[in-house]
Parts: structure tokens; C-alpha cells; sequence
């Protein structure tokens, strides 16, 4: 993130960016609506105006629980990990390459609810944080290869139902 702004009463915004030369994707969140403006071209002493327009923009949601399925596990960091033509087994090495393609964090709420909002088009791993290392949407625990289940998310897509059931 190079910069960020809230929108004054009418809606109207300023973002300053510094170095001002290069092509920039511009995203504005409120609540479940959101939107994407990507390759904006800024350039030195002259204004760029933007007018976007939020619409219904839940990515990907889920829960977290307990292997019980009813008790949530409350506050715990769920990752959106952007992938291109990746390997999908995850060793070491991998897990460092995904640790810098991480998109959006968020925690999971008092019902163990999380969700991803304003997502860009592509495909995504979903992961929980926990204690002894990441977890991964779709892996078995009783394997040593991970074998996480990308997700496809498309303009406009909602994924649901991506849950977790973890230990304590």
C-alpha cells in the first residue's frame, strides 16, 4: 500500500503519492462495498480525478471453529494469498514465496466469521494463521504435502462456505 484517505461527508477524497511517476491500482472498501481502479497512470504537477463507485465487492467468507464445528475460534488471522501458475505442493521455500503474495488479512469475529472484501479477479489460497504454522483451505492434516484448493475468484464473484475446523 503506497497511500491511504477517508472520504469526507460528500464522498470527496484526496490521495497524495509520492513518487508521483508510475501506474497504480486504486481500491476504496466501505463495509461490503468496494471497487478496483487498476493501471491509473499519474504524472508530475497535474491533478488525476477518479469517480468511484461502490458496489456489493464480499470476495471470499467463511468460519473458523473449533473441531467441534459449533465453538468459534475468535481473532484468528485468515490470509487471501494471490497465486499465478504456482506449484501447489508447499514446502519451506514455497510457503516464502506465498508469504509475499499475501493480498488481504483479516481476523475472524466473535461468531468465528471472517470475510475478504474487494478482492481483485484471480486465484487465491486461503489460510489461517495458528501457533504451529499456517493452514490451508482444502489441506489434509494428516499429510506431509499440503494440498491447498485454489480459489477462482471472478469480477463480481462470492465465494462462501471456505471453512476452517482447527484444534485449539
Amino acid at each position: 500500500m503506497i497511500a491511504h484517505t477517508r472520504t469526507d461527508s460528500k464522498g470527496d477524497y484526496q490521495l497524495f503519492v509520492y513518487p508521483v511517476n508510475g501506474i497504480y491500482d486504486v481500491s476504496a472498501i466501505s463495509g461490503e462495498k468496494g471497487t478496483w481502479q487498476t493501471d491509473v497512470a499519474l504524472s508530475p504537477k497535474r491533478v488525476h480525478r477518479l469517480d468511484l463507485t461502490l458496489r456489493d465487492a464480499v470476495s471470499i467468507a467463511g468460519t473458523v471453529r473449533m473441531l467441534d464445528g459449533t465453538t468459534p475460534h475468535v481473532a484468528l488471522p485468515v490470509e487471501a494469498v494471490k497465486i499465478g501458475n504456482q506449484t501447489l505442493t508447499i514446502d519451506m521455500a514455497q510457503e516464502e514465496r506465498l508469504n509475499s503474495n499475501v493480498a488481504a488479512t483479516v481476523l475472524s469475529n466473535k461468531e468465528g466469521r471472517y470475510q475478504f472484501v474487494n478482492l481483485l479477479p484471480g486465484v487465491y489460497l486461503i489460510r489461517c494463521q495458528t501457533p504451529s504454522g499456517f493452514i490451508y483451505y482444502g489441506e489434509l492434516a494428516d499429510r506431509e504435502e499440503h494440498q491447498p484448493i485454489p480459489l477462482q475468484i471472478s469480477p463480481g464473484g462470492y465465494i462462501r462456505g471456505i471453512d476452517f475446523r482447527l484444534a485449539s
